[in-house]
């Protein structure tokens, strides 16, 4: 019983051992592969991550955080001060969509040039930018 044990985990580990043959020496690149595995006794697939693409997972996903300053407008009323606002921009080579993955509410304080009344408006602001699985990508611009 005991010996039938041994040889059966033997067994299962050379059967592993096997599987991963193909992957020993992969040209997988360490910052884009999720996963190597194995086809066959010599042949490989690199699974990527997230925004990675390409047959060892080279291209790399240029999804940034871009920034511009300047004063937000609303129904003739218009920001005390200069606004920084965030957008994310880029390519994700795996067909995901270059999207905000952080989110911060600011509060502005709106002028209305007008009649001088004075109001405070909340707005979303970008912190981070990363490849999202959303499968249609529509340009939303965030503050």
């Amino acid at each position: 019983d005991q010996s039938d044990k041994k040889s059966l985990l033997k067994k299962r580990k050379k059967d592993r051992e096997k599987r991963q043959r193909g992957c020993k020496k992969n040209r997988c690149r360490a910052t884009g592969t999720r996963k190597c595995s194995p086809r066959g006794r010599s042949d490989y697939k690199c699974k990527c991550r997230r925004g990675y693409a390409g047959r060892y997972c080279e291209r790399a996903p240029t999804c940034r955080k871009k920034k511009s300053r300047s004063y937000l407008e609303e129904n003739g009323c218009r920001s005390r001060k200069l606004f920084t606002q965030k957008s994310c921009k880029g390519d994700c080579h795996d067909g995901t969509c270059c999207k905000p993955k952080k989110m911060k509410k600011k509060r502005i304080v709106m002028k209305c040039q007008d009649d001088g009344t004075r109001y405070i408006k909340s707005v979303n602001v970008v912190k981070k930018c990363s490849c999202a699985k959303e499968p249609t990508c529509k340009n939303v611009r965030m503050y």
